[in-house]
């Protein structure tokens, strides 16, 4: 008579940590079995008997403890799944009831909360991220400890790491750019809040998809920073001590084949250090692979203590040389040779941006009163260069001391904007250079309120605003003439649903709000001229108004945009502002030499702005006799 298959007996229902292991597929029934037996057999818990037998590591016997009580790890978050875990903690889904969202969490692992330097990391980072509050940033929500669980609430972020999306091969140089742009914008942020990431890394970038009105091209992937778990606060913070004792411990090394040279010797590091880990990034994003190869740390340290240099003959072949160069100035030895700031950085990141888009034939043109002509080639950091130093060198001579600035904005123009304002000595000499694309906000800097690269009612590419945004402006190539020369700046305005808009300019100083600048403003009486100490500090007039009616302007019809015409020009030592080519004022350019700025501000609603460019001005030539 043949054997009678008996169905093995159901695990007991009382054990409830042996079902989560079931639930979450870290164990088999038949291992769930194997395990329940061991630990009845024995006179100990199910986790106990897991961890005893080897059938669960610590980092999954710590999973299954939280999910049998998946609303106490936070309380008010209710965890839904496991998002990755490694040596040190465990990042779950959580949903939080209370703003109905889900979130990520992060726990340091609970054998792992005696160790004195890890849990002086976890709360660095609770404390450096909940600081930070930018779009390329992971955000920090909350952060506490229950019931001896350190835990950290961030923004849950779908998506994947740049290291993973590596594994599929390089990137082409524009989505590189793109990812190396987003990341600076970010890290630049931090700095402001004098906090220095010290593990930038691909496995540490965060791709995913942007948001709707958020300002990225087609197919880039919005790039979050995340795990700043070994940030350097500044020395006024009271985290020195816990600083002390990750740098004793090797803790605040980072990754080595991306940390740079005096981090890995323990020197004294500032912002340059995240700066050369940016330039190994966009390295291996290029080549598809590591900088140095990969092996021994030993051989790692001794390479970048000797300044090799990174592994060139990896990049594709037909890179361009000034990416190639951005590299290198990047991943410099000594720090002070390489880019100094995150807003050099930018604008390097922004030329190369505009030499590919152009090269691929992706750029838009800036306006449709240029579709005749081609755009000016962009300004190459030799030119800027050598213009700057015959600048300084005529302003020694006591001749003409000029600097430029100056405005910012989009595409689209009527007829009446075809030629710039004539000013009083000078005329166009026909250089002339978009700022804006018509597609990104490539250029644009520190936005506050909501701006967008949209187009208007006619088709024209134009960018909307509400609030305010600076645009740095690129000097024109100095003409091979002995004629002295200037530039201007010019944007058509339209007030859309806001009350006024502004042009500042001829700042005082570079680096703050809170300071002396001239102010071209217009609403919907008239514009004016004048000067403020802030964005929103009082206005002191130096013209008198120029009403609508003074210039005649061209009719709106419905909803067709009519565009007024604000301009700045600075040659001469003085500034000279037009309004619908008409001179509205001139001022002795005494605000210091920044000229190179120009805030755009709408107020008390959304104004469009196209067409911003900028032109170089040169003599008139004399007449012949």
């Amino acid at each position: 008579m043949p054997d009678v298959m008996h169905p093995e007996p159901p695990l007991p229902s009382n054990d409830n940590f042996l079902a989560v292991a079931r639930d979450q597929s870290l164990l088999s029934a038949e291992d769930a079995r194997t395990l329940h037996n061991f630990a009845q057999s024995n006179s100990m818990d199910s986790s106990e008997a897991a961890l005893q037998t080897g059938m669960l590591k610590p980092v999954e016997v710590e999973i299954v403890e939280a999910f049998t009580s998946p609303e106490d790890l936070a309380p008010g978050y209710l965890l839904k799944n496991v998002l990755g875990h490694g040596a040190l903690g465990i990042v779950y889904r959580a949903y939080q009831s209370r703003l109905q969202r889900d979130v990520a969490i992060k726990s340091i692992i609970e054998s792992r909360v005696t160790l004195q330097n890890v849990i002086a990391r976890f709360e660095q980072e609770g404390k450096a991220i909940g600081r930070l509050k930018h779009p390329n940033i992971v955000r920090a929500y909350d952060s506490g400890c229950h019931k001896n669980r350190l835990y950290l609430v961030m923004e849950l972020v779908e998506g994947q790491d740049l290291r993973q999306k590596l594994e599929a091969g390089p990137l082409d140089v524009y989505t590189s750019l793109w990812i190396l742009r987003q990341t600076a914008m970010g890290l630049a942020h931090a700095k402001s809040h004098e906090i220095i990431h010290r593990d930038i890394k691909p496995g540490n970038l965060i791709l995913t998809e942007a948001p709707a009105g958020f300002d990225l091209p087609e197919g880039i992937p919005l790039v979050k920073i995340a795990d700043f778990g070994l940030a350097q606060l500044n020395a006024n913070d009271d985290a020195d001590a816990d600083r002390t004792q990750l740098t004793l411990v090797g803790a605040t090394m980072g990754t080595p084949m991306y940390s740079s040279p005096e981090q890995l010797s323990g020197d004294p590091i500032d912002h340059t250090a995240d700066i050369y880990a940016l330039g190994a990034t966009l390295f291996q994003m290029l080549a598809g692979d590591t900088p140095y190869a990969p092996g021994k740390i030993t051989k790692i340290f001794t390479a970048k203590a000797n300044a090799t240099p990174p592994r060139l003959e990896l990049l594709p072949k037909n890179l361009d040389a000034a990416v190639v160069d951005l590299i290198l100035d990047l991943m410099h030895h000594d720090p002070k040779m390489r880019v100094g700031d995150y807003q050099e950085l930018i604008d390097r990141i922004d030329e190369l941006l505009t030499d590919v888009s152009s090269s691929n034939g992706n750029r838009a043109a800036a306006s449709r009163r240029h579709r005749t002509r081609q755009p000016a080639n962009p300004v190459q950091p030799s030119t800027v260069h050598h213009w700057i130093t015959n600048h300084m060198n005529v302003v020694r001579a006591g001749c003409v001391a000029l600097l430029a600035c100056i405005l910012l904005t989009i595409a689209i123009s009527p007829p009446s904007f075809l030629h710039p304002p004539v000013s009083p000595t000078l005329v166009p000499d026909g250089w002339e250079q978009p700022l804006f694309d018509g597609k990104t906000l490539i250029g644009f800097q520190s936005p506050e309120g909501l701006w967008l690269a949209a187009t208007d009612s006619e088709g024209g590419a134009v960018l909307t605003g509400d609030g305010s945004i600076t645009r740095n402006i690129p000097i024109p190539p100095n003409p091979n003439s002995e004629r002295g020369f200037g530039f201007g700046c010019r944007v058509g305005v339209d007030l859309y649903t806001a009350t006024q808009a502004e042009l500042h300019f001829g700042f005082a100083n570079s680096t703050q709000d809170d300071c002396e600048r001239y102010v071209l403003r217009y609403n919907r009486e008239g514009a004016a001229f004048g000067t403020s100490t802030g964005p929103d500090s009082e206005f002191k007039s130096l013209s008198h108004e120029l009403s609508l009616t003074d210039t005649s302007p061209a009719e709106s019809s419905g909803n067709t945009p009519s565009y007024t015409q604000l301009a700045v020009e600075l040659h001469n030592a003085q500034w000279f502002v037009f309004f619908n080519g008409e001179l509205l004022g001139s001022v002795e350019a005494t605000f210091g030499s920044n000229c190179g700025r120009l805030d755009l501000i709408s107020r008390g609603g959304k104004t469009i702005f196209e067409a911003p460019s900028v032109y170089r001005l040169v003599e008139r030539a004399p007449v012949p006799e």
